[in-house]
């Protein structure tokens, strides 16, 4: 393991110099500890590599059908139960997995024979099993949605996560004066500030002479379409189609939750969604949710986009456009009649 990944949070200070013309150097390997603000607050996460365990989908099928409690709150009840399991489950596997490794060292320092390299071939099974959970544990956390199939990743996925974990970490931000906050507390109170301004209605001018000029082009036939009830099948149809480890909301359950365990969630979770596009219920219980489904209006979205439009469409960058233009630039540059219009 490499340096930086042993100590993620370090921090290099230079000193004042005395008399040498040479500034000392302080390397703090846990540079970012006031940053944490003391005790960091617990939150649910379910973890991919659980649904490896029989034991999991047992025990979601009792915590789900033994009370008629609101979807929320069964969730909330099955992270609680999933939580205790867990910690449990973390103990014997790594005694597991050291009593595996035991047994591997016993098995090969022993006389070879027909029964013993059975034995052994049974161990490495019972240890790739546990290095696949190890893996998706990894894949989950580190984001990376390229790399599909090859060899043992576990290495390059902990890297990943510390590297993801280490850009995504704040340590300062510059305030409207240019000043460099550190302090937490501060800096939640500036990043608060910020995002109400920007997310503030201001009073504006009315736009309604350049609204004239734009043409319709949703039809009464495609309104009607939009306006539809929503049905179970566009919910499934929407889990299904997102990514299995994009990262969950407030409530800690990933995507891969709901596609795995989907006959046992489903008729719950299909029923208070639809509860919810139909308006007959507030949208705002499940706002710091991972569960939102806006996936109708795709009917529709190639009519509201020009085809210049370089954003909001499957498989096109807004990158495209630009490297688009420098090619037609370039071109122009190379051809006499357009040189000297340029």
């Amino acid at each position: 393991m490499e340096w930086w990944d042993l100590f993620p949070r370090y921090k290099v200070n230079h000193l004042q110099h005395s008399f040498s013309d040479h500034c000392p150097v302080v390397v703090d390997t846990f540079g970012d500890k006031d940053m944490q603000g003391g005790v960091k607050q617990w939150h649910f996460r379910f973890d991919a590599n659980w649904i490896l365990s029989d034991e999991v989908e047992e025990r979601l099928k009792q915590e789900w059908n033994s009370n008629s409690l609101d979807v929320l709150e069964k969730l909330e009840k099955v992270g609680s139960n999933l939580s205790i399991w867990a910690k449990d489950e973390k103990r014997r596997k790594d005694q597991r997995r050291k009593e595996l490794n035991e047994r591997l060292l016993e098995m090969g320092a022993s006389e070879i024979s027909n029964g013993v390299l059975e034995k052994i071939t049974e161990i490495k099974l019972d240890l790739n099993i546990e290095a696949d959970k190890e893996e998706l544990y990894w894949e989950q956390r580190a984001r990376v949605n390229w790399l599909r199939m090859g060899d043992r990743n576990t290495a390059f996925f902990h890297k990943s996560a510390t590297h993801r974990r280490r850009k995504n970490m704040i340590k300062g931000m510059e305030n409207e004066a240019g000043e460099l906050i550190n302090d937490e507390h501060e800096i939640t109170v500036l990043a608060t500030k910020y995002f109400k301004d920007l997310f503030s209605s201001k009073p504006v001018k009315s736009h309604d002479r350049l609204f004239e000029s734009f043409l319709p082009c949703i039809t009464n036939e495609h309104n009607s379409i939009l306006m539809q009830e929503f049905k179970e099948e566009e919910v499934v149809k929407a889990i299904k189609s997102i990514a299995p480890l994009k990262a969950s909301g407030q409530d800690g359950f990933p995507t891969i939750f709901y596609q795995k365990y989907w006959h046992i969630v489903g008729e719950g979770v299909s029923k208070y969604c639809l509860n919810i596009l139909n308006g007959r219920r507030n949208v705002e219980e499940i706002n710091n949710t991972n569960i939102v489904l806006v996936y109708r209006f795709r009917q529709v979205l190639d009519l509201c986009i020009e085809d210049t439009q370089g954003a909001f469409v499957p498989r096109r960058q807004i990158t495209d456009n630009i490297l688009i233009a420098y090619e037609v630039l370039h071109s122009f540059k190379k051809k006499r009649c357009l040189k000297a219009s340029l």
